[in-house]
């Protein structure tokens, strides 16, 4: 995997061609935690720019940027982009039927069907190993109120990681209950890998042809299967 891959899949940016089921969120869970998924349940829809920045096996920073669209029930567009690229590295269209992932620079397109529920802001501890979660306290970052909790990231997110990841640090809006910030930490609590969701727009109104994508003509298309979840997703939020 290289490193533009490696780095973003850590926080279910993108998906290699086996994919996985999504995380389920099981008790117990703190308070602060339950409040946040209620508050994410009652949105309908929001859009977000994030930056995704990460250290290769040499100790030098990469970083990503990118757009996320998400509308109830399962519909989501995510562009990704190279730092100083002006055409995304990776799309994604998902219409809560079938997903689409196209890498314009490999010429590759992915279809999957009947995708589970998917990562995003929304879903803050979807990557957090179940029991784990703490609540941490209460964080102002730009005069923004946010929720701090950690915990112990599932094994896929250590994947590929150049050390060994600890911690994973999540900030929550006190408001909306969308993530605002995602963390994978080392042993000293330093960051290995960081998102930060920006210009955080909810309940917006998007246009239906967000999540329709036709593939470029002479491309092959390969389709990839989900499997089936060990049991139904408990308190997913959206």
């Amino acid at each position: 995997m290289n490193k533009l891959r490696a780095g973003a899949a850590a926080f279910g940016l993108l998906l290699p061609a086996v994919l996985t089921a999504a995380a389920q969120e099981e008790p117990p869970i703190p308070k602060e935690a339950q409040e946040v998924i209620q508050k994410a349940a009652a949105l309908g829809s929001y859009r977000t720019k994030f930056l995704l920045e990460a250290k290769d096996e040499e100790g030098q920073t990469f970083r990503l940027k990118g757009t996320l669209i998400f509308q109830k029930p399962q519909q989501r567009r995510l562009e990704i982009y190279q730092a100083d690229a002006d055409q995304p590295s990776q799309v994604l269209v998902a219409d809560g039927t079938v997903e689409w992932q196209y890498y314009p620079q490999d010429g590759v397109v992915y279809r999957a069907l009947n995708p589970p529920p998917p990562p995003g802001p929304h879903r803050p501890f979807a990557e957090v190993q179940p029991g784990t979660l703490r609540f941490i306290g209460l964080v102002e970052e730009k005069g923004e109120r946010r929720l701090r909790f950690e915990g112990e990231p599932l094994p896929s997110m250590k994947e590929g990681a150049p050390v060994s990841i600890r911690k994973m640090g999540i900030e929550v809006g006190e408001q909306d209950g969308l993530a605002r910030k995602l963390e994978l930490l080392d042993g000293e609590g330093k960051p290995v890998l960081s998102q930060n969701f920006i210009e955080i727009q909810i309940n917006v109104a998007v246009e239906k042809n967000q999540f329709l994508f036709i593939p470029p003509k002479g491309l092959a298309i390969l389709d990839i299967p989900y499997p089936e979840p060990a049991e139904p997703p408990q308190r997913e939020g959206f």
